[in-house]
Order: structure tokens, then C-alpha cells, then sequence
């Protein structure tokens, strides 16, 4: 059917709205998600390497983080001497640090443990991240390496 008005079949018009309505969106979404993926890999280069949170004290904590996110950390400097060992993955998702720990050396910490980290600031030298967990903390991480 060729309406002898407009040149074209309604059903036609309407279909191609349709189309575009949902096409559009998804487009969106799609370069949404990959600026987010691309955001990601960058922050995941910057964390890459050796980080230092001072806890107060002589307490301090030493983050070895791999360019595939997996970590380990030792934390010394209690009184008693003792250290306490921990292993995971540190992982860049949506502009945040998802922490999953896979091993901790103090016996009574069930594994494993997510928690994720607002990236409050982060350069060459300093990260700033807020820890959502049970009792949320900021630390501050100097790079050492």
C-alpha cells in the first residue's frame, strides 16, 4: 500500500519510531558502560604497586597490588610483635575498589570478605578511599613503589 499522501506505509513510521526509541537509549547505555569500563582500567594502572596506610602508632599496613588486581598485605607494628598476613583482589568496578580478601591470618576473620571503597582521591602518590564495611573508615595510602 502506497498512500498517495506522504509517500510511505504508516505502519511503517510507526515501527521505525519504535525502533529508534529503544535504539537510542541503548546506544547510551553501551558508550555509559564502556567510558565506565575505560574509567576502570585506568584507575586499576593507577592502584597497580606498593601502597603504605599508616594506623596510628608504629601500626602501619603494606599493599602489594598486581596490575590483574590480585594483592597482599601485611599490617605490623603491634606491641606484641605479632603480623597479620592477607591476600585477595583489589578490582576497579564502576569508579570503586571492590576488596574481596581470600586469606587472613588471623584465625578468627571468616573469608572471604568483599567490601567496596569510595575513591575519595587518587594520583601518583596518594590514594584517599572510604571503606564501606561494618564500621566504614577512610584510610589514606601513600605509594611507596
Amino acid at each position: 500500500f502506497t498512500s498517495r499522501v506522504g509517500g510511505g506505509s504508516a505502519f511503517y513510521v510507526r515501527h521505525h519510531y519504535a525502533l529508534m526509541r529503544y535504539t537510542i537509549p541503548f546506544i547510551m547505555l553501551t558508550l555509559l558502560l564502556v567510558g565506565c569500563g575505560r574509567r576502570d582500567v585506568k584507575i586499576q594502572q593507577q592502584v597497580t604497586g606498593t601502597w603504605v596506610v599508616h594506623y596510628g602508632g608504629d601500626i602501619r599496613c603494606t599493599n602489594i597490588i598486581k596490575p590483574d588486581g590480585g594483592y597482599s598485605a601485611t599490617v605490623t607494628g603491634f606491641p606484641d610483635g605479632h603480623s597479620i598476613s592477607i591476600e585477595g583482589t583489589i578490582v576497579a568496578k564502576g569508579g570503586d575498589l571492590i576488596e574481596t580478601i581470600t586469606s587472613d591470618s588471623e584465625t578468627n576473620q571468616p573469608v572471604p570478605i568483599v567490601v567496596r571503597g569510595h575513591i575519595i582521591s587518587l594520583d601518583d602518590h596518594q590514594m584517599v578511599t572510604k571503606w564501606d564495611a561494618k564500621q566504614p573508615t577512610t584510610t589514606v595510602a601513600q605509594k611507596v613503589e
